[in-house]
């Protein structure tokens, strides 16, 4: 029996942090190198049944140790001593989410979006790496006092699940069990992200979708099952109207109804802010939510013409990739949706018809791009001086319409990237130029902050700014139908700064738009050869064969 001072393997147990269904955590140390850890001890009773169950565990807690995610909480070592099994795991200091609903405070809608992104992350590496929790619930959840999200107990849920089954016995609270949990069938990462809905739809209206008012596990199951539950909206006025449609698709009864991957669910959350402008029929931009699917992430940083920055032969896949793979059924499905009307001119289907091809193609680019969020890796200039390392991190598209109906024509496209940098970015400048680089950054639309540099006798010596906030790309196609060319406007594209291209009617085409996404994402492109420099424009886009 454990207690403090007992010994499991090299660590000796301390203190207990808490107790669960399946046992109790204990604070000890690692004597090898002095850090603190947390055991959690399982109860023998567990094994009793079943002694495969200890190998079992054992197969889990392996698994579940290769997984290296911030927001995973990292299991160290694992072993059975006697009649025991133990989790040697990181300490963590803060609250689980179980206790922040208990204590009623209201959590603002970005910190909701937040936490459920962070766990949705998690979710999605362990899912890409074989691993299922099969028990997501608030306190399995911790948050640490800088925001940082921590889920527990992988290596534990599939004995849990195995002790139900074997015992008929539902252990803990089954009110986060998928419908397909409840019901015995085989279960995948889905049940997960039920789950995660379930969490979510708690934090935001402080009660749970199933089960909220007690009563028997019969009738908790058959809700869990059959009911659908109210729009968290309902129950919470100022929640967003975007949770409505988040939750309620990661709460569908069906796995194929619900997000394929903890990735899509990520790139809701994160964006949550711009899709949820997009439900006012009012406003102009256009967001399309994720369409099923899994998107890989790239596994290698791709180069042209299909060979990496090392030399090696580039992956296929990545957010290009993806496109390509697309392309084809964006237009077949789309064929040549050109506004009806005799009146108008061939000349006006067709620039009409690459617009809107355009537009799904976009679209679908910064769909892509929220989620696999691809690092930048070419050199940024201002004035002189360059920085590198940009992450892509949002991306969205608008577009306006003239004329009605059938009648509308797409007028303009704007694609909008918004990145960071891993590092603060930061310029010295003398007190002459303090003024015009200023200026400079603010023509840029970089925002900034200048802390003042005086000498010992007070006077002004110069300046040291350093950016802050997002760092946007952005792209505007504008149609003229009269003059039957595309007009692209790019703003901080390879450099700081405008520059402007036109391009005629047939120039759009999947091959222009290849090549700007490429120079979005970084890499050596053709656009600037493709399209015509306008007259006037500045900046220099320089295409490479």
């Amino acid at each position: 029996m454990a207690h403090a001072g007992h010994t499991l393997g090299r660590f000796a147990l301390e203190s207990e942090l808490g107790r669960g269904a399946m046992g109790t955590v204990w604070r000890a140390v690692d004597p090898l190198i002095g850090r603190p850890v947390a055991i959690k001890v399982v109860d023998a009773a567990h094994f009793a049944a079943d002694p495969e169950a200890r190998e079992q565990f054992l197969h889990e807690a392996r698994a579940a140790s290769r997984l290296s995610h911030p927001n995973i909480v990292t299991i160290f070592d694992a072993g059975i001593e006697g009649d025991e099994a133990y989790l040697v795991m990181e300490v963590i200091e803060g609250r689980s989410l179980r206790d922040m609903i208990a204590s009623g405070d209201a959590l603002p809608a970005f910190t909701i979006a937040d936490i459920g992104a962070q766990i949705a992350e998690a979710l999605d590496y362990a899912h890409a790496h074989g691993v299922v929790h099969r028990d997501v619930k608030p306190a399995n959840i911790m948050l640490t006092a800088s925001g940082l999200v921590k889920i527990t107990d992988f290596g534990v849920a599939r004995l849990e699940d195995a002790v139900r089954t074997r015992t008929g016995v539902v252990r803990g609270s089954p009110r986060y069990m998928a419908p397909e949990q409840v019901l015995g069938a085989e279960i995948d990462g889905r049940a997960d992200l039920f789950a995660l809905g379930v969490v979510l739809y708690e934090v935001i209206t402080g009660t749970a979708p199933f089960g909220a008012g007690g009563g028997d596990l019969v009738a908790l199951m058959k809700q869990i099952v059959n009911d659908e539950p109210p729009p968290p909206s309902a129950l919470n006025r100022n929640a967003p109207r975007i949770f409505d449609t988040i939750v309620g698709r990661a709460l569908r009864k069906w796995p194929a109804e619900r997000y394929a991957r903890g990735a899509e669910l990520v790139n809701e959350l994160r964006h949550y802010k711009a899709l949820n402008r997009s439900l006012d029929p009012h406003d102009v931009a256009t967001l399309i939510l994720p369409a099923g699917g899994p998107i890989d992430a790239p596994r290698a940083r791709q180069g042209r013409d299909g060979v990496d920055g090392d030399g090696g032969v580039a992956d296929t896949g990545g957010v290009l990739g993806e496109l390509r793979a697309r392309a084809a059924a964006i237009e077949a499905g789309m064929g040549a949706p050109v506004p009806a009307g005799a009146q108008r001119s061939a000349a006006t289907r067709e620039l009409d018809a690459r617009m809107r091809q355009a537009l799904a193609y976009l679209r679908e680019f910064a769909r892509c791009v929220g989620v696999v969020q691809p690092a930048i890796p070419r050199e940024y200039a201002i004035l002189t001086e360059t920085f590198r390392g940009l992450t892509a991190r949002e991306a969205f598209v608008e577009h306006r319409s003239f004329g009605e109906g059938d009648e509308a024509l797409v007028q303009s496209i704007v694609l909008k990237v918004d990145c960071a940098s891993p590092q603060q970015i930061r310029f010295e400048r003398s007190a002459a130029a303090i003024k015009p680089f200023s200026q400079h950054l603010a023509d840029c639309g970089l925002k900034h902050t200048a802390a003042k540099v005086r000498n010992e006798r007070r006077d002004l010596i110069g300046a040291v700014f350093r950016l802050i906030g997002e760092i946007r790309i952005e792209v505007a196609l504008a149609a003229d139908y009269t003059a039957g060319i595309v007009r692209i406007e790019a703003h901080n594209l390879e450099r700081f700064g405008p520059a402007a291209f036109r391009v005629p009617t047939a120039g759009l085409d999947r091959e222009l738009l290849d090549e700007l996404g490429w120079l979005i994402l970084g890499r050596a492109s053709r656009f600037g050869l493709l399209a015509e420099r306008e007259a006037g424009g500045v900046g220099a886009l320089t295409g490479a064969p």
